[in-house]
């Protein structure tokens, strides 16, 4: 809890300063635009104010060249004064181009450079005429420049009729004085409505300034403002947080305590005192340690070393304490360093919980889910977790052990008679005399029922046996009395030795089962030591050395797809094959699925070789776009494994789902037996790889008895013939009936249908004859490597290209 306290208090501390920083930096942008603003409009004024003195001493100089170009008649007065002009008339073109809607600033940026103003003024220039030209003074400084204009056209049209007279031949020079008086008249006209201009112009950057100053002591009295009110309430929030881990410190419903950095109390908190049973100040007097029970002392001090070296915030621990009525409780510790500025703790907070109830139901928790409820012995999940335990020390360091399967003969008969009451008290009776009996390293488990198992640790098999018949001479010795009415006992036992040599506690349980089967059916009372045949030994251990051989396999890439043509019989063309799989072994050998699918298939391997085969044919589809566009269709195998594993399908779903390859390229064959033995997950299998567009082939059709009758429950699209019924079909009039039946039928359901194990041309045009669609054997194709016919498509594909 208390690091739950101070996780919540670090982020609401974080949220505040976070929030803090946020406005002070925004505050502070704030004050910087401001100033940034200021400063470029107080530069758009004074860009103004020497423009004016600009179009001024321009307007005077074009005046005076053109007095003396009316004395001299020199043409290059007159183009010193055109040329004056070209400043007011420029600015006039730069204020027309921004009252365009909308304004046009390339043009207003050209026009003003052209008025002689500074590149930098320019931006301010359009900027004040666009945002203030409305504002007291500036509008009518405006409306002054327009009319200023006015004369300064005047002035223009003024030089082009003097250039007119000064050049006409014969020209009077009465005609030049009037120009020149015209010339005087405007100029006297032009100097009251410059005052003007640049009196309101003054007025408009004083008001712009007054202005400014206002919008600045208004956003620094804003930022004051803000900053004092920031200030206040972060100095509010430390207060209520203070007073709020106060209130939570003493009125919290666990124990919490403040310490120093040596671990001495500094303060203590009701709920602790209540739960240690102390005073607050006999409390405060003492030291944690002092209040541990004396075995839970000197327990290993690296957790707070590690909190006092700052590389933990927190950590938990529970031991046991004792309280000042000198019971012991569990407590539940939870200690969290409390940081200055330091990386080293200013004090520590901890938090104690009384967990002596909870541990208690956990403890009970923990023993039901491993005890049998009515004996107190270990349940079935405990003993089989034991027999991995013992199994995995059989199989690492070679010791033997060995596994009893008890059975209580008369169980049946005294539930029946007396009831289940009954039968209760003799399971406890017998599992109470069997657990005195063992040694003490030996664990005894009931499995359900009137079943019992005992695992004898560090046991020959001639000590096992002997423990075995002490057993079942202990319970025949015993007499069950119930209400008046006795019965005698006995017990038969299964007795299988546990080596490095059983596979898995599947089997171990398994062959003790059996074993006590054997000994109740030779008679009851009696211990049976479960023996393999030499014949059978070998091939049990035959194929747990091909288990690890198709492990390293899969993990070491040692499996190849092959691959075998399944040709078209009638008219229908295109590339069709089964793939096959083939292991090289770690010398160099290459098995057939023969060697190796039957040990995959008991050993639960076969569904990671079908996820091997489809992953690798959608890999090799992938890098051979020409050859899947070749393929009519591609036959994989499943396992029945793999039909039972919802894992395996959603498997295939995921690599369908790519889109790499289309589904109706896809035929997956199910054997006729993993169909009919798991037919709930077979339809299952087949409807959702069918709605994907794939098909199902049944093999090996025609080899159980039931098979029309299923076939009609099945909705594959594919039938193939049990080749048993096909190798001999020339020479036995027998099987070409039964072919020519499955398929008679099958194409009555609509299906197509292959025969496999067609091994002469003979037999390939007798089943053409009967309507087979397809046939498969070493008479078609002998298996070869996949790669070898994507090798043979590529170069058609190449032919095509050209």
């Amino acid at each position: 809890m208390i690091a739950a306290v101070n996780r919540s208090s670090r982020r609401q501390t974080s949220l505040v300063l976070l929030l803090s920083l946020g406005t002070l930096a925004a505050m502070a942008l704030l004050a910087i635009g401001t100033t940034a603003l200021v400063l470029e409009i107080q530069a758009g004024g004074r860009a103004y104010l020497i423009g004016n003195s600009l179009w001024a001493k321009a307007q005077k100089n074009a005046v005076l060249h053109l007095y003396i170009y009316a004395d001299t008649g020199d043409p290059r007065d007159l183009e010193r004064a055109r040329e004056a002009l070209e400043i007011p008339l420029a600015d006039r073109r730069a204020r027309h181009a921004l009252e365009r809607n909308p304004p046009d600033f390339a043009a207003a940026r050209r026009h003003f450079l052209d008025g002689g103003n500074a590149p930098e003024d320019v931006t301010r220039l359009i900027n004040v005429f666009l945002y203030f030209r409305d504002a007291p003074h500036i509008k009518e400084a405006i409306r002054i420049w327009r009319l200023a204009d006015q004369q300064i056209l005047r002035i223009s049209a003024l030089a082009d009729e003097l250039e007119r007279v000064v050049e006409a031949p014969g020209e009077a020079r009465a005609r030049r004085d009037a120009l020149e008086n015209r010339l005087a008249e405007i100029d006297n006209d032009l100097n009251p409505v410059e005052a003007a201009f640049a009196r309101e112009l003054s007025a408009g950057a004083q008001w712009l300034a007054e202005w400014l100053f206002i919008l600045t002591v208004a956003v620094f009295g804003l930022m004051t403002a803000i900053a004092i009110g920031i200030y206040a309430w972060l100095l509010r929030r430390i207060r209520d947080s203070e007073r709020d881990f106060r209130a939570t410190f003493e009125q919290a419903a666990v124990g919490m305590a403040q310490l120093d950095a040596n671990g001495r109390f500094l303060a203590v908190n009701a709920t602790l005192c209540d739960v240690l049973a102390m005073e607050r100040d006999a409390l405060l007097l003492r030291r944690p340690e002092d209040l541990l029970h004396p075995d839970d002392r000197f327990g290993d001090p690296w957790q707070l070393d590690r909190l006092l070296r700052g590389e933990v915030d927190h950590y938990t621990t529970e031991n046991r304490y004792v309280r000042g009525d000198e019971r012991t409780i569990w407590g539940k510790v939870t200690i969290s360093a409390v940081r200055g500025r330091r990386r080293a703790p200013d004090r520590l907070l901890a938090v104690v919980e009384d967990v002596t109830e909870s541990r208690r139901l956990a403890e009970a928790l923990t023993y039901q889910a491993s005890h049998d409820k009515l004996t107190g012995l270990f349940n079935r999940h405990d003993i089989e977790r034991r027999l991995e335990a013992a199994l995995t020390s059989a199989w690492e360091e070679d010791q033997r052990h060995a596994l009893l399967f008890i059975d209580l003969d008369q169980f049946k008969v005294v539930n029946d008679t007396c009831g289940h009451v009954a039968g209760d008290h003799l399971l406890c009776q017998v599992a109470g005399l069997l657990e005195q009996q063992l040694r003490k390293a030996d664990v005894i488990g009931r499995l359900g029922g009137d079943e019992f198992a005992v695992i004898l640790h560090d046991a020959s098999l001639s000590d096992a046996q002997q423990l075995a018949e002490r057993l079942r001479g202990s319970i025949t010795e015993l007499a069950f009395r119930w209400e008046g009415r006795s019965f005698s006992l006995s017990i038969s036992v299964g007795l299988v030795e546990i080596t490095r040599d059983v596979p898995d506690v599947t089997w171990l349980l398994s062959a003790a089962d059996t074993a006590c089967y054997l000994a109740k059916d030779n008679g009851r009372n009696r211990v049976h030591t479960y023996v393999e045949t030499d014949e059978a030994v070998s091939e049990r251990r035959g194929q747990m050395e091909w288990v690890s051989d198709i492990r390293q396999a899969i993990e070491e890439n040692r499996l190849r797809l092959f691959a075998q043509h399944i040709k078209p019989l009638g008219t229908d063309e295109g590339l069709h094959y089964e793939l096959l799989v083939r292991l090289v072994h770690r010398d160099g050998r290459e098995y057939s699925p023969g060697s190796f699918l039957p040990a995959a298939e008991r050993y639960d391997l076969a569904s990671a070789i079908d996820r091997w085969v489809v992953a690798t044919a959608f890999e090799q589809f992938a890098a051979h776009p020409w050859h899947l566009n070749a393929l009519e269709q591609c036959h994989i195998n499943v396992s029945a494994q793999s039909i039972t594993e919802v894992e395996f399908l959603r498997f295939v779903e995921s690599k369908l789902d790519e889109d790499v390859v289309p589904g109706e390229k896809l035929c997956f064959e199910i054997t006729e037996t993993a169909a009919m033995t798991s037919m709930q997950e077979a339809r299952r299998f087949i409807d959702t790889v069918q709605a994907r567009g794939c098909a199902i082939a049944l093999d090996d059709f025609g080899s159980g008895l039931s098979s029309f009758g299923y076939l009609k429950h099945l909705p594959v699209d594919v039938i193939k013939i049990d080749g048993i019924f096909v190798r001999d079909m020339a020479v036995d009039s027998l099987d070409r009936a039964i072919v020519e039946s499955i398929n008679d039928i099958g194409k009555a359901l609509g299906k197509k249908t292959i025969a496999e194990f067609v091994e002469t041309g003979e037999v390939a045009d007798i089943l053409r004859q009967v309507g087979v669609d397809y046939a498969q054997g070493y008479g078609i194709h002998r298996p070869c490597p996949l790669a070898d016919i994507l090798a043979a498509e590529a170069p058609r594909r190449s032919g095509r290209g050209r």
